[in-house]
């Protein structure tokens, strides 16, 4: 397991300097977006908020991403099975769900 962990961290560490513009670039995108939740007049702000992580979500490999609306703000949920017969957390959002 460690050693796993070991590789899985070497990994990282080659992905991250060489992606580290688009990163901030996408997060300087997302900050632009006025998510003032305590303010109503930018519940749209909030909609396109929403959006926007639902497809950076789909970007990353979710494979299926949902916006929930609330009777507040919406909640985005992203999921990625990659192999139905590994173990798996059940989504908080929906805990009786079987993978597909």
């Amino acid at each position: 397991m460690r050693n796993k962990q070991t590789k899985r961290a070497r990994h990282m560490a080659t992905i991250l300097p060489a992606d580290k513009q688009r990163f901030i670039e996408e997060l300087i995108d997302l900050l632009k977006i006025p998510t003032i939740s305590a303010d109503s007049k930018y519940n749209d702000d909030i909609k396109k908020g929403a959006s926007w992580v639902q497809n950076a979500l789909s970007k990353a490999g979710c494979t299926e991403t949902e916006i929930f609306p609330t009777q507040g703000h919406p909640i985005v949920y992203g999921e990625r099975l990659i192999d139905p017969n590994l173990p798996t957390r059940r989504s908080p959002l929906n805990p009786l769900r079987k993978p597909v």
